[in-house]
């Protein structure tokens, strides 16, 4: 357990490197929405990628874009920032990503409050991060290749579930790292939407028989929970 908390803060770390040199490198040529576009992009398809992926991730996002980029300007621009120290890099603009993204949800959805950070989750909660921890734990451990690009694949769908401002934060945050536990409370379609979307994301890169092994052994693991009591992990499947 403490080798796998050694690890997360390392690789959390090491995004969050890797962000600011982005951040840094298009700061130059890209602005606005523009820039957010390019940035979540990048989050959500490239941050663990390799070096060499720049090129594609460039071409990706000047097809999202409106406006005309140089390219090759903006590629020189990227490898150099990824080449600077920390020190010369540009502060890590994930809380406004976050911001940004939150701007861009619908009206219906901000209204929702925002769970204070000291109130205990609910067993459902508790469940729900029990089970995701479980399948992400054991990819680490059987396909380390895979848990960065199925955290990111579940991250990406996001706004496909319904969810208010808060939640939506929390599990933006909490898939990238930057928060240890769920708190907010959700309903049951949206956790099953959740696991769905996890379920479609380990078929695409594990194939149906081995994301079913590892799902239910993630339930099974959480059955043991106080919680389950009051909350079965089955509902979520």
């Amino acid at each position: 357990m403490q080798d796998a908390t050694v690890r997360g803060t390392a690789r959390t770390e090491a995004i969050s490197k890797r962000r600011r040199a982005v951040f840094t490198g298009l700061v130059p040529y890209l602005h606005g929405e523009d820039l957010y576009t390019a940035l979540w992009l990048w989050q959500d398809k490239y941050s663990d990628g390799p070096a060499m992926a720049l090129h594609q991730f460039i071409n990706e996002f000047a097809c999202l874009i409106e406006q005309q980029v140089r390219r090759s300007d903006i590629h020189r621009s990227l490898v150099a920032a990824m080449s600077k120290d920390e020190v010369e890099l540009a502060p890590d603009p994930y809380a406004d990503m976050l911001a940004y993204r939150e701007r861009r949800l619908p009206e219906s959805k901000l209204s929702a409050a925002v769970a204070p950070e000291d109130a205990a989750p609910l067993p459902a909660t508790v469940v729900l991060e029990a089970v995701l921890h479980a399948l992400f734990r054991q990819l680490d451990e059987e396909y380390p290749v895979l848990t960065d690009k199925l955290r990111r694949y579940l991250s990406h769908h996001l706004a496909g579930v319904d969810l208010a401002l808060g939640p939506f934060s929390e599990l933006s945050q909490w898939l990238s790292g930057l928060r240890p536990h769920l708190n907010h409370a959700y309903s049951e379609g949206q956790m099953r939407a959740l696991v769905h979307i996890a379920y479609v994301g380990g078929c695409e890169y594990l194939g149906p028989v081995q994301i079913d092994t590892l799902l239910a052994r993630a339930v099974e693991e959480a059955e043991h929970l106080p919680q389950a009591r009051h909350f079965a992990p089955g509902r979520l499947l």
